[in-house]
């Protein structure tokens, strides 16, 4: 009976943690920006050592919170800013003082309970256009059996395309459908 309840405390305790987890940056960031519903501190580190020089450097970590360069997709994110992150992750998890984190430096970080501090970045690390291929158009339009040119009316298509043109090719289109580039389109539009 005591084994019984000791389990089921257990289990409750294992729930509230995975629940706790579920909501930290590091879940929500990897949840939307990598498509993972479950990872290990291992797969987390590997996923953003960019180089893969077995370490994090200032840039990967800009790039982490997806303010490598001073930006996050078109959103100016202040120099200040960008050192501050850089200087607070480095803080929390460079034990030797080198200015880099190697994977056994933020293992032992989370194994102490460390999480990483939400910043206000989502994380995006990749430009524009991937960004747009990843948060929109493997969510709404991935399906290879529909590929009906009107369905990309969404508000984030219009935009997006007309940004595109008025851009590479010096204006947009009365007709937001036109604005779709050539090779998302097929005969007929």
């Amino acid at each position: 009976m005591l084994a019984g309840i000791l389990a089921l405390l257990w289990m409750s305790l294992l729930a509230v943690s995975a629940q706790e987890d579920s909501s930290s940056w590091e879940a929500r960031h990897m949840r939307n920006e990598h498509h993972l519903q479950s990872f290990d501190n291992d797969a987390f580190f590997r996923i953003h050592d960019l180089d893969r020089s077995g370490v994090w450097t200032r840039e990967d970590i800009s790039s982490l919170y997806g303010a490598k360069g001073g930006k996050e997709q078109d959103n100016d994110v202040p120099m200040e800013k960008v050192r501050e992150i850089e200087d607070t992750i480095l803080r929390m998890m460079d034990r030797d003082g080198d200015d880099r984190i190697t994977r056994d430096e933020f293992v032992a970080f989370k194994s102490l309970g460390g999480m990483l501090p939400d910043f206000g970045y989502a994380g995006h690390h990749e430009d524009e256009e991937t960004e747009f291929d990843i948060h929109h158009v493997e969510i709404f339009h991935s399906d290879p059996n529909d590929q009906d040119e009107s369905k990309w009316n969404h508000p984030e298509d219009i935009a997006h395309f007309k940004k595109h043109d008025e851009q590479y090719h010096g204006g947009s289109h009365q007709d937001p459908l036109e604005n779709i580039p050539h090779k998302f389109r097929k005969g007929g539009l």
